[in-house]
Parts: structure tokens; sequence; C-alpha cells
């Protein structure tokens, strides 16, 4: 790799007051997204050989930094482009010796190429707006131009004979003759790199010790997690949502300088591979492993062969690990006695200490253990790893919750939280059972829709991944306050109940559930359209188990449930399927001071279906602690067929500034992005259903006074109709709404005709005057309902 290697030796170098160009170190672009205007300048220098031709033509010059434009798109999930100007070729007035000796310029040399370069320009060209200047040097020699040179901050004269100073990023690179294509256009999207990148040190974070890294020596390729940090090279690229922060347990507690939101003393997290758009998906990109030192942690990260790392395809895929120091070390090997002159801030650390081999949850690949930090390795697909965090690895217990995110579904929900509603009896579910990542049984999505009026039983699943029992464990189980979807981050919710379990043995579960009964009432107009589910957020705490050190996994900040669904109904006498159209409950988390949130939503809904979220503006600003409803609206094109799934997901960021005194003053302010949370529609394709019942009042033999019901459900199908259910209600009618009176529901299973009957003798009945039958629906079924219905006497 020595021929790839870049020299910015030069830029540590103090300019004399008489040069043409001034570089300076540590200087920022202030922005790194949005479309970059480059000028790329074709040049020969005066001794050039007119015989041998050129590398590229003007057209093949096109074509390699259209190439670059793509790499950076892909790299940047599409914030940054490049808009690119290639000129014609045109001669320097100098001999090839004035700009370079052998393979490196120095910074005479440098300047003389920018001054003759810019002076010597053609007439006609845009000067205006630069952000990047690049020139290309036609190269003659026979074992080429290996190197070339690149800043993020020169000052050059805005255009030929102009005594205007414009400030941009460089470049200066040669043809080089002997690379392959891909390597000398992946060298020139490295030097385009250094040219837009906010501060100059480091310039190659692993010193390119780094196959998996841009800026180090993957050419061409990704950069990588410690490159796209908030006030690193690249801010902006890969939002702060996308890094989940882990700190060791100081005495219960994170310590001190731990960021915002952090886990304590370890947790449990899903992360997508770094080459996907993160609007994307929900799941989390990069882990940071903070060791007991602020300026020491691991990045963990997933690679595939992908969206441009397959071009000079990275080394291998699975998981990278990345150790970190700040300002680099002299424990790490390649580092000098005097600490000044260390230049290697990241260290690749592959099983067995092969820098070029990730990690992929295979035997010898699953685990290590370094500076008191343990990071386990399991994967889940080629694009997704669980990963586990651990600072003390002495037999303890660890009872955790699944956080949402994560597989198996990847969106705001977890697979260990779940609604069982009565409409279809205790423990069946509407939309089945799924395998969980640990290889149990659990419901899909939210298990049930909570129905209204209703007790629904609100399950978590508790698992002790730790190395010994727990006892005595304390769960609480909490909801949006008020009630309905809602993104409210820490604040904003109410305990609706809590269990204790007495003991969980270690490595297995405990199911644990509540009574919810939500306060909201139907209509008898939802009744009849089916439309009795009403969804809210769910969030689960535990409380730290005695022996526990693992707290960041337990304690509600994401062990969440936020996923609502949309019955697409494929009904033949209905020209389109009715629209989703509902608002979620946007929280203000500190309570005094205002915020900004950025709404934001992505999903695999059909092209042709309208999304409209808040009417379209995407900028919220609440006052402290002020809660309001946005909007959602989402309105169907093309029908989805029976059973199938797509899905909606809707995100809040809040964005604030940050200031960290420490840096240089250009450098102190950065904008953070951080999500409060979201929620997921889940619209699923389905047929149509339809209910009826008959409540009469009579005697039974013994002249008992009881509630005859009889009913017909249509829609499920054939073997479909087997084992569905339907719910039967009594209520009472006041002056101006019902009184559901829930101590009377029965579930009843319907024939193979889809009939139904229920002879009820419950003192309640008695009181009723109307009844009310639900049906709560299938994965292909929509739900229904009928009445209420008056009980004929």
């Amino acid at each position: 790799m020595n021929m790839r290697r870049v020299t910015h030796a030069l830029l540590a170098l103090t300019m004399t007051a008489s040069a043409a160009v001034i570089l300076t170190a540590n200087s920022s672009t202030a922005n790194v997204v949005g479309p970059k205007k480059v000028l790329v300048m074709r040049v020969a220098a005066s001794d050039d050989t007119t015989t041998v031709a050129n590398r590229w033509s003007k057209t093949d010059a096109e074509n390699i930094f259209a190439k670059v434009d793509d790499l950076f798109q892909k790299t940047s999930y599409g914030k940054m482009s490049l808009d690119i100007t290639v000129t014609d070729q045109f001669s320097l007035p100098s001999p090839e010796n004035s700009y370079r000796n052998g393979n490196i310029s120095s910074t005479a040399q440098w300047n003389k190429a920018w001054t003759d370069a810019v002076a010597n320009a053609p007439a006609g060209l845009d000067w205006d707006g630069l952000e990047g200047v690049v020139i290309l040097v036609k190269d003659d020699t026979a074992s080429g131009f290996h190197r070339g040179l690149g800043t993020s901050s020169c000052n050059i004269k805005k255009g030929p004979g102009s005594t205007q100073n414009i400030n941009q990023g460089c470049v200066l690179v040669w043809e080089n003759k002997q690379e392959t294509e891909t390597a000398a256009w992946g060298r020139i999207a490295h030097e385009i790199g250094h040219a837009f990148q906010e501060n100059a040190t480091p310039a190659h974070p692993s010193n390119y010790n780094n196959e998996f890294e841009l800026m180090d020596s993957n050419y061409p390729g990704h950069t990588g997690a410690f490159e796209k940090q908030a006030g690193k090279a690249f801010t902006g690229w890969l939002p702060d949502s996308q890094y989940q922060n882990v700190v060791p347990n100081v005495s219960g507690a994170a310590p001190s300088w731990a960021p915002p939101a952090s886990a304590v003393g370890g947790g449990d997290f899903d992360l997508r591979a770094i080459e996907h758009d993160p609007a994307t998906e929900a799941t989390a990109q990069v882990v940071k492993a903070y060791t007991s030192s602020q300026a020491l942690y691991y990045l963990i990260s997933v690679h595939r062969k992908i969206n441009g790392d397959e071009l000079n395809p990275i080394p291998d895929e699975g998981v990278l690990i990345e150790r970190v120091m700040e300002g680099g070390n002299t424990a790490l090997n390649d580092c000098p006695a005097e600490p000044t002159a260390c230049n290697r801030w990241v260290e690749v650390k592959g099983p067995g200490g092969d820098r070029n081999e990730l990690w992929d949850g295979t035997t010898g690949k699953s685990s290590m253990f370094a500076d008191g930090v343990s990071i386990s390795v399991r994967k889940h697909d080629d694009d997704h790893y669980a990963i586990t965090i651990k600072y003390d690895l002495n037999t303890r217990p660890d009872v955790m919750i699944t956080p949402w995110r994560s597989a198996p579904q990847y969106r705001w929900e977890t697979q260990d939280i779940w609604v069982d509603s009565p409409v279809n009896g205790y423990g069946t579910y509407r939309y089945g059972s799924l395998t969980s990542t640990y290889g149990d049984s659990v419901p899909a999505g939210n298990g049930d829709d909570p129905a209204v009026a209703q007790i629904n039983r609100l399950y978590a699943r508790i698992r002790n991944v730790g190395t010994q029992n727990a006892a005595n464990v304390v769960v609480h189980i909490d909801r949006t306050d008020p009630e309905g979807r809602g993104i409210n981050g820490a604040n904003g919710f109410v305990n609706v109940g809590s269990t204790t379990i007495a003991n969980i043995p270690a490595g297995g579960f405990v199911d644990t559930f509540v009574n919810y009964t939500p306060a909201f009432t139907p209509t008898p107009e939802q009744i009849a359209a089916g439309t009795f589910g009403y969804h809210t957020c769910l969030r689960v705490r535990i409380e730290t188990v005695s022996g526990e050190a693992v707290l960041g996994n337990q304690d509600g900040d994401g062990e969440q449930e936020n996923i609502d669904t949309f019955q697409a109904v494929a009904d033949p006498s209905a020209p389109t399927p009715g629209s989703y159209d509902e608002v979620i409950r946007l929280r203000n988390d500190d309570s005094i001071n205002k915020k900004q949130f950025e709404l934001s939503y992505d999903g695999n809904l059909p092209s042709d279906w309208t999304v409209k979220v808040n009417g379209g503006d995407t900028t919220v600003e609440l006052a402290g602690g002020e809660v309001r409803d946005i909007p959602i609206v989402l309105i169907p094109g093309t029908p989805l067929a029976v059973g199938e799934k797509v899905t909606l997901d809707v995100q809040a960021s809040m964005r604030h500034s940050f200031v960290d005194p420490t840096q240089a003053p250009h450098d102190q302010v950065h904008d953070e992005v951080r999500p409060l949370g979201g929620v997921t529609v889940e619209a699923r394709g389905m047929r149509p259903s339809k209910l009826e019942c008959v409540a009469t009042r009579t005697t039974d033999a013994t002249g008992k006074p009881v509630v005859h019901i009889k009913g017909q459900l249509s829609g499920p199908e054939g073997k479909e109709r087997r084992g569905q259910r339907v719910f039967i209600e009594a209520v009472r009618k006041g002056s101006e709404s019902f009184e559901y009176l829930t101590r009377t529901g029965v579930t009843k299973t319907v024939n193979s005709r889809g009939r139904f009957s229920a002879t009820l003798t419950n003192g309640q009945w008695l009181e009723a005057d109307h009844v009310i039958c639900l049906y709560a629906g299938t994965e292909t079924v929509a739900s229904a309902g009928f009445g209420p219905s008056e009980i004929v006497q």
C-alpha cells in the first residue's frame, strides 16, 4: 500500500510572506453537506513529452470525476455531491522539476504549482462559489507519480490576473499511468476527501493502517465511523442518532463526562451495515463504547462489500472494531516515544491481530476483551449484527429488554413487548408469532391491537442474559401521557402497573403483564366500522437487581414499543382503500427550554402512495414541556395484495448546538441532531369482513332470565374460519353515551359456517340494554364490529 500513501507533511510548515499560496492547518470548511462546486484544471509541465499521450482525455477525466461524485454521494448518504467542471488541458510555464521532486512536492513547489495553474487557466471559467480546486497533471514518467496532496483550506487568486483571494479545498495530483483505473480515481477521491475534511487533524486516522477507511488506505471506498462523528472530518453525514454510546458503571451511575443517553455499565445493541443510508431504517449503525477514560473508546460498526465498498473490495465483511485514542497514544505501537509526534488515532482490532479480518460471530471471531471492555458479536444476517458490551465479567445477573430499532423488525418496536387483547381470547395473537433473536417464539408486532374499553394485557418478556439467577425483579410498564401515539423522550409517561418476578434463571426469561383498559370510548360509528383498536406508546423499566452491573438495557430508554396498524382493506365494492388519518403527540422533553424538532419519515410504501406529515411542515418548535398533535395522513394508491405488508417510519429529532471549549474558536460550535423517538405505521393488505349479532332477553328451562346471542361472521374463508373468535360485550345506554360493562365480556368460537351463539346469565347482563360484538381480525382479514344493538325483549 505504500504506493497509495499521501504525504501531507507540508501542512505543518510555515509559509513565507511572499508565497502566492498560504496553507493553514486545522482549518474547517464549516459545512460538508450539499452540492460542492469543484474546478478540475488539466495541466502539463512545459517540458512534457508531447508524443506521450495523456492517460485521460477531457471526456475520460469527466467520467473519472463522475465516479468520484457518485462515491461521495454514497459515503455521505446523499448529504454531499460534487458539481464538477473539467477544463481543456493547458500548459504550465515551467518544467516538471519545478513542481515536484520525485514523488513529492516541497512547499515552494506546491505554491508554484498553484500560482502558475491559476495564472495560466483558460479565460471564461466561473470562479465564484468554488469550494474545491483540483490540479490534474499529465504524467509522462514510466513509474508514475504515486502520491498526491490535498488540504481543506488554501488561498489562491480568483482567476488569472485577479487580486482577490479565495479560500477552498485544494488538491494536486498526477495521472499515474501505472495504477489501475480504479486505484487511480480512488487515490483522487482520497485527496478530494482531504479537501473537504472539517479538521486537518487527524488527516489519516490510523496513519494508513485501515483498509476500511477512504481517508486511510481504502481507495476507493467509504469513510468510516470515526471520520463521520460530530466534530471530526465529515460531521452530519451519519446522524448522531446512529451512534449508541456506552459507558462504565461508576457506583451505580454514569461517569460525570458521559454523553447524554449513554447506556450505563454495558448493553445490547443491533447494528446495520454502515454502507446503507441511515434514513432507510431506524436501526443504529455504530456503537461507541468508552473505557474508564473519555479519551479512549472503541467504535464498533458493520461493513459490507456494497454501495462503494465493493469497488476496490474491502478485505472482509462483518464487524469492524476500532480502538480510538483521541490525540494519539504511545501505547498504540506505531507511536514514537514522544507523544507529540504520534499521528495514529485509530487502531483496527481484528481477530488474532489481523487488521484486515473482521468479527462475524463464528468460533474465534465472536468476542474480545481489552481495556476493561468486553465486546461480543452475534450475526443476524449479512447486514445486521447484535453487539453486547460489558465492563464486568464477574458472575452476575443481567436483566434486560431487547431495545426498539432492533432485530427482527428493525422498527420503533421491540420483540419483548406486546399486547394481548380479550377480543380474540387471551393467549391468541392477531398477527401471529415469529422466532426471536434468542430462538424463542414471540408475538409479531403488537401481538394484538389494544381494544378500547376492554381489559387488555400489556406483556413484557424479561430476559436474564447474565450468568447468575436474578431475584425479585421489579418491572414497571408505562404508557404515554396523554394516551395515544406519542414521541416523548424520557418524559411524558405514566405508570400503568408494576409486577415483581421472584426469579429469572441465568440465560432464561419470564413473561409478565399488567392490565390496561384504554380510557377512550368508541362511538357506534367506530364500532360498526371495526375500528376499536387504540394504540399508545409503551415503555418498560426494570429496577436494578442485586449484584447487577449492566444497567443500560433496562432503563426504559429504548425499551419501548410504538407501532400502529393501518388496515388497507382490498374491498371490491370500494374504489380504493380508506386513508390513514391519525395524530402523534410530540412532546418537548425539556420542561423549561424551547426546542426545535425535525420530522422525517421513510419506508417501503408503493411509489404512488401519498404521505403527509404535519401538512409538509417538517420543522416544529415547541415551548418547554409543550405537547403538540402532529397529523399523519397516509393515502393509498396501488392496492396492497392480501397479506402484503409495508411500513412507514416517522421520526422526530431534536436539533440544538453544543459548544466544546477545548476546540479552536472556529470549531467550538456543532449542531447535534438526535432522535427523540418515532412511530412505525404498518399497512397491511386485508380482505373485508362483516359481523352481525342479535341479542334476545329470554329465560332458561328453569325460568331464570338470560340473554341469548346469535351471530354471523363473514370474511374468513374455508379453513381460515377454524378457531376464529368473536367477543361479546354488554353495554348500557345513558342519556348521551354508552356505558361499557367490561366484566361481562365473553369470547366465542365460530363454527365452520361462521356462525356463533351464546347464552349469558351474568348478573350485569340483566342490567344491560344493548350488546356489541367485536372481531379482532387476522393478518389477512380486517377487524369488524357490530352494535351497539338493542337487546330484544
